[in-house]
């Protein structure tokens, strides 16, 4: 398998799985500072994956996507805690 396809899968999973495990349990301990930050540290690394060159075979636009997705459930997250602590 290519490399860059391999990374980029790798790191779209990351990704998801930062903001779909650890981060959504501590956000009421620390009253959504690690939330918000794993929401940032994900825009910062979609606007990497737009940056990258698109010769991925689509792996690329999947990233994009699945980051996207991750931002927005880090955000629905946040609200959620801000509604429900």
């Amino acid at each position: 398998m290519n490399p860059w396809k391999l990374s980029t899968f790798v790191l779209a999973t990351a990704l998801i799985a930062l903001v779909g495990t650890g981060s959504i349990r501590s956000a009421s301990a620390d009253g959504q500072v690690r939330m918000e930050d794993a929401r940032a540290r994900l825009v910062e690394a979609k606007g990497w994956l737009e940056r990258a060159q698109d010769d991925k075979g689509g792996f690329r636009q999947k990233a994009i996507e699945r980051t996207n997705e991750a931002i927005e459930l880090a955000g629905r997250g946040v609200e959620y805690a801000a509604k429900h602590h």
